[in-house]
């Protein structure tokens, strides 16, 4: 049976499709003399933008190194920060989460036109995260999130320094959570679709 959650995402990543697809047809009348994406040698800085959340926020921020016209090397840094409150008539409680991660990878595009590419390539990353909820009983939790995925996206380019693209990946992963009264390992396939990434290349 299909998830909501996995519907949701496939969704998310249809729209995004659809802006990027209506961008390169808009300017499918510009043309490049080779193509405005990345030679060997080239570096950018990319930054992922998940989107505010209530009480909180999502983000990353990372670089890519092209060892090759078609590869490159990337690295990234994500923080994450969530905050909620609940008051009602058996009292109050309030949850706060904070985390980080770092991943390391390799991207390749496969299908180009003048300003659209197909990428495909592979993430290993590790994130933490800590989470306090204050209530009639307060309570600390931290986990451990060791993860490799296979990635698909698309990237298009506005000119050779900027370009946006958007990723579907399907995640293994293993995680240790631990609080003060139990310590719980887990293991599993997962998904999930990125926010829109912005990259800057130089």
């Amino acid at each position: 049976m299909i998830s909501g959650g996995f519907v949701m995402r496939v969704m998310r990543f249809a729209v995004y499709l659809t802006i990027l697809l209506t961008g390169a047809v808009v300017s499918a009348g510009v043309a490049f003399a080779d193509g405005p994406f990345p030679k060997t040698g080239d570096k950018s800085m990319d930054f992922t933008f998940d989107g505010l959340e209530i009480g909180g926020y999502r983000f990353g921020v990372g670089g890519t190194y092209w060892l090759a016209d078609d590869l490159g090397l990337n690295s990234s840094l994500s923080i994450a920060n969530s905050a909620s409150d609940n008051s009602g008539v058996g009292g109050s409680s309030s949850l706060e989460s904070t985390g980080y991660g770092l991943s390391l990878g390799l991207r390749k595009p496969f299908k180009k036109t003048d300003s659209l590419a197909i990428v495909y390539g592979s993430n290993i990353g590790y994130r933490y995260s800590k989470s306090e909820s204050q209530s009639v009983v307060s309570s600390t939790s931290r986990s451990k999130f060791y993860f490799v995925d296979v990635l698909l996206g698309v990237e298009y380019f506005f000119n050779r320094q900027v370009s946006v693209s958007a990723d579907y990946a399907v995640i293994y992963s293993k995680s240790k959570s631990k609080n003060e009264i139990s310590t719980v390992s887990s293991r599993g396939i997962s998904d999930n679709v990125s926010g829109l990434n912005l990259h800057v290349y130089f």
